[in-house]
This record gives structure tokens, C-alpha cells and sequence, in this order.
């Protein structure tokens, strides 16, 4: 029993994590930097302050309230599907969970601000944020689960372990 848990929980925690993470780094963001003022980070990346109305990388811009709801409309899609499925493997249930997490994350800041605060920018003209980057690396595990087919559903024994 403790077993068909494990994948609810996995999800939970990934999405709690996934959204907890991007609003308080938002919110650091909002409070340490002006708008359109930058720090350094790592690597090729700069911190930069950006407000961001549209979706992708700024396409649409002053589309909030549409993409809100398209994305509200998605999201419940998604939960719907995760509930009819049970995910069985901790893998899958990880990946719908920081799809989730980092939806919600974008879609309170559309919903409250009107805007997503996009900071993390490459160089290349377009900014993103913690939740853009758990929905790809949420979209990267489910195909990863997907394709790799070697995790044991939760309670299983480890197929790999096999002679």
C-alpha cells in the first residue's frame, strides 16, 4: 500500500518544489533588482530583470489574461490525465509534477501580476524563469521515463536486476 504512494508523493513534492522555488526566486528578483537592471551569474548567464506579458521568450506580448487561461485550461487537462493515469513509476510522476509545479508557478504570476518575471537570461534576447526551466526539465524526465522503459513501477522488482 505504502508503495502505490510513493508516486503521488514523488509528484506532490516535485510540483510543491517546483513552485515554491520559482516564487520566492521571483520574488528575490523583484526586491534585489529594478526592472531591466542585470548582475552577473554563472557561466554564460546574466541575471536580468524582466517583465514578460507573453509567452516563450516574450512572443505575444500583453497576451496575460488569454495565456492565463489557456495555460489554467492546461493545467487542469493535465491534472485531469495524471489522475486517471496513477502514475506507477516515481520517474513519470516526478516529471508530471515539475510539468505542474512550473505551470502554476508562471500562471500565479499572470493570475496576480499580470506578467511572469522572467530573469535568468543566456544572451540571447530572451529571458526564463525557474518555472520554464521545471517544465523542460519535467518534459526532458517524461520522455527520458518514456523511452529509457527501465524503471520498475513503484512496489516492482527492478527488471534491470534480472539475469
Amino acid at each position: 500500500m505504502a508503495t502505490r504512494r510513493l508516486p503521488w508523493i514523488a509528484l506532490g513534492v516535485a510540483a510543491a518544489a517546483a513552485l515554491a522555488a520559482d516564487q520566492v526566486t521571483k520574488a528575490v528578483v523583484r526586491s534585489s533588482l529594478g526592472l531591466g537592471e542585470s548582475g552577473d551569474a554563472v557561466g554564460p548567464f546574466t541575471i536580468h530583470h524582466v517583465r514578460n506579458s507573453g509567452i516563450l521568450g516574450g512572443h505575444l506580448q500583453g497576451s496575460a489574461l488569454p495565456i492565463a487561461l489557456l495555460t489554467a485550461v492546461a493545467l487542469a487537462g493535465l491534472a485531469v490525465y495524471v489522475l486517471r493515469r496513477e502514475p506507477a513509476r516515481v520517474m513519470t510522476a516526478i516529471g508530471f509534477g515539475l510539468v505542474l509545479g512550473g505551470g502554476l508557478g508562471n500562471l500565479v504570476d499572470r493570475l496576480r501580476l499580470g506578467y511572469v518575471t522572467d530573469f535568468v537570461d543566456r544572451g540571447s534576447g530572451g529571458a526564463f524563469n525557474l518555472a520554464d526551466l521545471a517544465i523542460m526539465v519535467g518534459l526532458a524526465t517524461l520522455l527520458v521515463a518514456k523511452l529509457s522503459g527501465r524503471e520498475a513501477p513503484a512496489g516492482s522488482p527492478d527488471p534491470a536486476a534480472d539475469p
